[in-house]
């Protein structure tokens, strides 16, 4: 709960001391400018900002604990919007950024899949070595990644889950693609 300088700061110290396999980290602060302000107001474009320094933040710990080359950043929304609204069949609804960063790990440029943001969870559990049930409606997003093999000879990879309503954050070097 806060904005996500604070919550960076809290998830950061729980990176550094607990070094946990997977971690999801949510920022409300687009959603609340968004239903706020609007979509592309100040408000919201600050709050973006906000976000991209949290991520920032929790980039730095990992970096710290010595774990950037084992850790995996995805880094989504939960939903798009316009205006002061979603839920609805506006493209703007429907569609959210999907970025991946691991420098060591993933390769750089824009996936050229198609995305859905059910395929989070099942990359995340491709990255950590564990099989992804095929009952799922997601799918690992295997291409993104430089090595199949060095991912799954991996004893702990890292995963941080990075989740924004209504972001279009962008992050220079950064995989990504709109998801729709």
């Amino acid at each position: 709960k806060g904005s996500a300088e604070t919550i960076s700061t809290a998830a950061a110290a729980y990176f550094k001391t607990n070094h946990p396999a997977l971690m999801f980290v949510h920022y409300p602060d687009p959603d609340a400018a968004g239903h706020g302000f609007g979509r592309g107001s100040t408000p919201y474009l600050v709050a973006i900002k906000n976000c991209d320094f949290g991520v920032g933040i929790l980039r730095r710990a990992v970096v710290q604990a010595g774990l950037a080359s084992n850790t995996l950043f995805i880094i989504t929304a939960d939903h798009g919007g316009h205006q002061r609204m979603h839920g609805t069949k506006d493209v703007r609804d429907m569609t959210i950024p999907w970025i991946a960063y691991s420098p060591e790990h993933v390769m750089p440029g824009e996936i050229q899949a198609e995305v859905s943001t059910c395929d989070t969870a099942a990359t995340a559990v491709y990255a950590l070595g564990l099989k992804v049930d095929p009952q799922w409606d997601g799918k690992a997003l295997v291409e993104i990644f430089v090595s199949a093999k060095a991912v799954a000879a991996r004893e702990h990879y890292a995963v941080g889950v990075v989740a924004a309503g209504h972001t279009a954050i962008r992050l220079c070097g950064l995989v990504g693609s709109p998801v729709r």
